[in-house]
C-alpha cells in the first residue's frame, strides 16, 4: 500500500535524516508532555496531602481510610511522574532524570511501609465492620483493592525509577 508523505532526505548510510524543524517540534512536544506530567504530580499530591486533614492518627479507621484514600489518588501522579520522567530523557536532562528515579524509588520504599501499616490497620478495620454484611463486604473490597495498588503502584515505581536511572547512565 503506497504511503502519502513527505520524505525526509537519506544521509551517506542511507537512513533518514530529521529536520530541524521536526526537531524542534520534537522538543517542544516533549515540553508539553513533562509540564503535564510536572502538573498531574502536583495535583495529585495536593489530593493525597489533603486526605490526611484533619488528621487523626490515634484513630485506626482514619488511618485505614488515609491509606486507602492514598492508594487511590497515586494514579494522576504516578501517570504524572512518568510523563515528566519520559520527557526529561526525552529532551537529555540527565540530572533531573536521575532526580526523578530517584524519587520514584524513595516513594516505593515509602510504599512498602505504608503497606506495613496497612497490614496493621487491616484486623481493625474488619473487627469495626462487625456483623453488619454491608459494612463487612465495603471493608473486604477496600482491602483487596489496597493490595492490589500497593503491589502494582510498588512495581511501577521499581521499575520506573531503574529505567529511569539506567537511560540516564546511558546519556
Amino acid at each position: 500500500m503506497p504511503m502519502i508523505g513527505v520524505l525526509k532526505p537519506l544521509s551517506s548510510s542511507g537512513e533518514r535524516v530529521a529536520s530541524r524543524s521536526d526537531s524542534a517540534q520534537t522538543r517542544s512536544a516533549w515540553t508539553l508532555l513533562g509540564v503535564l506530567g510536572a502538573a498531574f504530580v502536583l495535583m495529585g499530591i495536593a489530593d493525597i496531602l489533603l486526605a490526611l486533614y484533619p488528621p487523626s492518627l490515634g484513630n485506626p479507621e482514619w488511618r485505614f481510610r488515609v491509606i486507602s484514600s492514598i492508594l487511590n489518588g497515586l494514579a494522576i501522579p504516578t501517570m504524572g511522574g512518568y510523563l515528566l520522567l519520559s520527557a526529561l530523557l526525552a529532551r537529555g536532562k540527565v540530572s533531573a532524570a536521575r532526580a526523578m528515579s530517584m524519587l520514584a524509588l524513595l516513594a516505593a520504599f515509602l510504599l512498602v511501609i505504608l503497606a506495613l501499616l496497612y497490614l496493621r490497620v487491616i484486623p481493625l478495620a474488619l473487627r469495626s465492620a462487625g456483623e453488619n454484611y454491608v459494612l463487612a463486604l465495603g471493608v473486604k473490597k477496600a482491602i483487596v483493592k489496597g493490595g492490589i495498588l500497593l503491589v502494582a503502584y510498588v512495581a511501577l515505581f521499581v521499575f520506573g525509577g531503574i529505567r529511569g536511572l539506567r537511560a540516564a547512565h546511558k546519556h
